[in-house]
């Protein structure tokens, strides 16, 4: 049988062919039958994943768009992974707004949110005001603020914290080098008159008197 991809390679008998009847309206003896009707919209092709590799289409060609699931993702839109994603190399996560806008990266049990890290929303009207990095907490219902826990200034880079800092616990004989922890602070538990907050000079940890521990 005789396959055409070029119109104007058509001969006489093969347009014959196609289309059936020769010139004085005579049925051809043997009319070609292996071509696509338009009314068919692709229908009647024999092998669709051979025609569609020969257009050049890959696998996103058979899948629907969605915001969940086994979908292609619409980028407009707000979507739902179901599965970890990966980013590797490149620039990054970027998370991009308005200063008007708050920008968050949430973290939620079951959609209840536990966590939202950001950036506060304001005016950034110079000297590096607004745009203030947080760290809130909520409660179990998922809605109930319990507190910012951490904020950190960004025109001064203040740290401000919620609840007292928790300092790391050693004994006289437990605390570690303070040459490896130069400008370190940490809470000596039987320090000698009850003395407990030390800080490394980089040579050794020393009480606010400046007496090494002991």
């Amino acid at each position: 049988m005789t396959q055409v991809n070029n119109i104007n390679t058509l001969t006489s008998d093969t347009l014959v062919a196609v289309i059936g009847f020769n010139t004085f309206g005579k049925a051809h003896s043997s009319p070609l039958t292996s071509f696509a009707l338009a009314a068919n919209n692709l229908s009647d092709l024999a092998d669709k994943p051979t025609a569609r590799g020969n257009l050049g289409l890959g696998t996103a060609a058979t899948q629907n768009t969605g915001t969940s699931g086994a979908t292609v993702p619409l980028l407009n839109g707000a979507n739902t992974w179901s599965a970890a994603q990966t980013i590797q190399a490149g620039p990054g996560l970027a998370i991009d707004g308005t200063a008007a806008q708050t920008r968050q990266l949430r973290f939620s049990t079951s959609l209840s949110f536990r966590w939202i890290a950001g950036v506060t929303a304001g005016t950034e009207s110079g000297s590096n005001v607004s745009s203030d990095f947080f760290l809130n907490r909520y409660a179990d219902d998922g809605v109930t603020l319990l507190g910012t826990a951490i904020l950190i200034t960004r025109s001064t880079g203040v740290v401000a914290f919620s609840a007292a800092p928790k300092l790391p616990s050693f004994t006289v004989a437990t605390a570690p080098s303070a040459a490896a922890n130069p400008q370190g602070v940490i809470y000596v538990s039987n320090g000698t008159s009850n003395k407990r907050f030390a800080i490394s000079d980089g040579t050794n940890w020393r009480f606010p008197d400046g007496a090494i521990i002991s």
